[in-house]
C-alpha cells in the first residue's frame, strides 16, 4: 500500500512543480481539470469532451481572427458585442418573418460592417485600435439593448439550428466549422502574400511602409476579418442558446 501512496505524493509535487510557473488562472484551469478528471471516469468520455469543445467552438473561431489581428500590430475588444448585436439582428429579423438564409445573411453583413467601421476608425482616424474598440464595444451593446428592449427572443429554427446543434458523421458541426476555419487562417499568415503582409506589418510598421506595403490597407483588412468571424460565432451563439 506504500508504494501507490508515495507514487501519489511524488506525482502531486511534480505537478505542482510544473504549474508553479504559470500564471495563477492557468494553474486553477489545470487544477480543476485534474480534479475532475481523477474523480469522476466520465470526465474523459467522448461525449464530455464532444460537448465541451462543442460549446468553445466559437471562442476557437474568434481566436483565430484575432490571432491575425495581433499579429498585424491591432487588437479588437469588441468582438463579445459584436456577437450580441449579431445574435439580436438574426433572432429580431426572423421574429418579423424574414426568411432564415437572409437572417443568416444579416447576420454575416452585421458583423462585416463592425469590422469595416472599426477598420476606418483606426486607419482613417489613426485611433488606437484599443481605444477605437472599446467606444464601438459600448455603442454595440447601447444598440443591441435597445432594438431588443432588453428581452430575449426565441428562435426555434432546424437550419440556424444544426449551425450551433447539428452533426456531420457524429463530430459536432461547430467542432468542424472551427477546424476549418482554423486551418484557412493558418494557411493565410503562413503561406500567403497576404499573410506576410500582415507579419511584416505587425513587426514594424514604419519599415513595412518604407518597403512599400500599404499599412493601413492591411490593418483595414485585419479589423474587418475580425468582424467577420465575430458575427459566424454569434451564429453559433445564437444557435445553441436559441
Amino acid at each position: 500500500m506504500s508504494a501507490p501512496v508515495g507514487s501519489d505524493i511524488i506525482c502531486s509535487v511534480a505537478f505542482f512543480g510544473i504549474i508553479s510557473g504559470f500564471s495563477t488562472s492557468s494553474r486553477i484551469k489545470l487544477t480543476t481539470v485534474s480534479f475532475f478528471s481523477l474523480t469522476n471516469k466520465s470526465f474523459y468520455s467522448i461525449y464530455n469532451l464532444t460537448s465541451m469543445m462543442s460549446d468553445i467552438a466559437f471562442i476557437a473561431i474568434i481566436a483565430s481572427a484575432l490571432t491575425i489581428n495581433l499579429v498585424a500590430g491591432e487588437v479588437d475588444i469588441s468582438i463579445g458585442a459584436n456577437i450580441g448585436l449579431t445574435s439580436s439582428i438574426v433572432a429580431l429579423s426572423y421574429s418579423k418573418g424574414v426568411n432564415i438564409w437572409l437572417c443568416i445573411l444579416i447576420g454575416l453583413l452585421t458583423g462585416l460592417i463592425i469590422g469595416l467601421f472599426n477598420g476606418l476608425i483606426v486607419t482613417v482616424f489613426n485611433i488606437n485600435s484599443l481605444v477605437a474598440t472599446l467606444g464601438t464595444l459600448s455603442i454595440l451593446q447601447g444598440i443591441s439593448f435597445t432594438i431588443t428592449d432588453g428581452k430575449s427572443i426565441l428562435i426555434m429554427e432546424d437550419i440556424l439550428g444544426f449551425i450551433g446543434r447539428g452533426k456531420i458523421i457524429g463530430v459536432p458541426f461547430p467542432i468542424i466549422l472551427a477546424i476549418l476555419i482554423y486551418i484557412i487562417f493558418e494557411i493565410i499568415l503562413k503561406f500567403t502574400k497576404f499573410g506576410r503582409l500582415v507579419q511584416i506589418t505587425g513587426s514594424n510598421k514604419l519599415v513595412a511602409f518604407l518597403s512599400g506595403v500599404q499599412v493601413k490597407k492591411i490593418k483595414f483588412l485585419t479589423m474587418a476579418l475580425c468582424g467577420l468571424m465575430a458575427s459566424v460565432a454569434g451564429l453559433i451563439v445564437t444557435s445553441i442558446t436559441g
